[in-house]
């Protein structure tokens, strides 16, 4: 679920405005003896997280401070840092309005909220330390999460680790940088995550009209989609938009609802690979000009979860993509 804040520079912990008791608050439930504050921020759980894949959406159990059951995050690569619900955020910092207010820009709208101070997790036994969070106001109506969801693991947690999401096993493995070699013989793509702090690859289309295009795609496991244009409609051939193939729905995403519609495609280009893909869902709001020439979108857990493991390594700027033993992809020409 792709959102980004209109003010990147506020997407940072304020310093002085936490509070050591407050860390010491929600360290407090974890499994393991806490260690000191500076050295939680590169500790790794000591063992895979299992992952619940329901309705198209990753979530992860997590910790938070002395309740007895654990609450459900989503494991969100297209969000810009670390989300949680605002009944959460009230009971950890009663007086919000101390802290500074922000403004976050979706795919069709904006929601407001604010930013809060460090936060202490527990993930998988160990505690894990994230700079700041962001809660917004009306989280049941504001966010399209189904109801029960109280935050969203983003930014902070794929930009401290290698992420590595097993779609078959169901598990989640944080694993430091330093301590990852890769030795595999998964596809390799390279990865580019911006100011906005979104994972982006290239990504080509292929039409069944024989149409070719490319654009550049946010890697979103926040989304249930397969392949999303979100900016670039104007380029896409007649031909299949106008196939007897289509299906238009409206769907929830983060900062309202978004018309789209399904176009058949052929494939996809992933690398030097060509991975076979039914269709592309197209939102159906008005195109901006000057974004047609080019192709933009996310592509979600409908293609991710069609591979057996997906790798987030923002350390060397790659996402490498496992498939199952034995299943055949193309090599492109």
């Amino acid at each position: 679920m792709s959102f980004e804040l209109k003010e990147p520079l506020v997407w940072r912990w304020l310093p002085g405005l936490a509070t050591i008791g407050t860390v010491a608050m929600l360290l407090a439930g974890c499994e393991t003896q806490s260690p000191p504050v500076d050295q939680l921020m590169d500790a790794p759980p000591r063992r895979d997280l299992p992952i619940n894949f329901a309705q198209g959406h990753l979530y992860v159990p997590v910790h938070l401070f002395s309740e007895p059951q654990d609450r459900q995050f989503f494991l969100d690569s297209g969000a810009a840092g670390t989300l949680i619900s605002d009944s959460i955020a009230r009971r950890l910092f009663p007086d919000l309005r101390r802290w500074k207010r922000v403004t976050l820009r979706g795919v069709n709208g904006t929601v407001n909220g604010f930013m809060v101070g460090r936060l202490a997790l527990g993930l998988g036994g160990r505690p894990a330390v994230f700079p700041s969070a962001l809660t917004i106001w009306n989280w049941p109506r504001a966010m399209p999460f189904p109801r029960g969801t109280d935050g969203a693991l983003g930014y902070d947690l794929f930009n401290r680790f290698v992420v590595r999401i097993d779609y078959r096993a169901l598990s989640l493995r944080l694993i430091a940088p330093a301590d990852f070699e890769y030795a595999g013989s998964g596809v390799i793509l390279p990865l580019r995550v911006g100011r906005d702090h979104m994972p982006k690859i290239e990504l080509g289309l292929n039409f069944k009209d024989g149409t070719h295009l490319a654009g550049e795609f946010t890697v979103d496991t926040g989304s249930d989609e397969g392949v999303f244009v979100t900016r670039g409609q104007g380029a896409l051939p007649t031909e299949a938009a106008n196939g007897p193939d289509i299906r238009t729905r409206r769907t929830s995403t983060f900062g309202g609802m978004v018309g789209e519609r399904d176009m058949p495609l052929a494939s996809v280009n992933l690398g030097p690979t060509v991975w076979p893909f039914a269709e592309v869902s197209v939102a159906t709001q008005p195109d901006r000009p000057a974004a047609r020439a080019r192709l933009s979108g996310a592509v979600g857990n409908k293609l991710l979860g069609q591979f057996k493991t997906v790798i987030f390594d923002y350390e060397r700027n790659r996402l490498i993509l496992e498939k199952e033993e034995g299943q055949v992809v193309a090599q492109r020409r």
